[in-house]
């Protein structure tokens, strides 16, 4: 399952003085989540800066961060250069996942519906898939399809 956080509220924290290590235990964040969170805050009106304020080169590097992302998680799922761990990659896929790329989506997708690398779970899988094909990735489309046929 994916851990829901209320980032209003994180960031609202935030403004009004809280520690960090504070922040992360009343919000059950580790480190890298709360460092992450806080990188997003960065380039989010949370914290004043406008979508449209945001310069194309970082918007650019925003991007290609999440790719690597993405490219992580299947360097851990096929063992390239690192130890095979299918736990890994769905961490690495999450991040690019949550950023929006349709590929870390659709092999979310999968692993909810395989359970390889997190616990089996069908919603799960279908809300990463839906997000995926609505991208219009042809994989999830097919997925899909796949699935509302066996489940009429």
């Amino acid at each position: 399952m994916t851990k829901k956080v209320n980032a209003c509220a994180v960031a609202h924290d935030l403004r009004s003085g809280l520690r960090l290590v504070e922040l992360k235990k009343k919000h059950g964040l580790s480190s890298d989540e709360l460092q992450a969170l806080l990188e997003s805050f960065k380039v989010t009106r949370l914290l004043g800066a406008e979508p449209d304020q945001i310069p194309e080169s970082v918007k650019r590097a925003i991007r290609l961060i999440v790719k690597l992302q993405y490219r992580m998680g299947l360097r851990y799922a096929t063992g390239n250069k690192v130890p095979r761990d299918l736990s890994e990659a769905v961490k690495w896929w999450l991040k690019a996942a949550e950023h929006g790329n349709a590929d870390a989506q659709f092999y979310l997708g999968e692993c909810y519906l395989r359970g390889a690398g997190v616990s089996k779970d069908d919603s799960e899988a279908a809300e990463w898939l839906h997000k995926a094909a609505a991208q219009g990735h042809p994989a999830a489309k097919n997925r899909l399809r796949k699935l509302s046929a066996s489940n009429p």
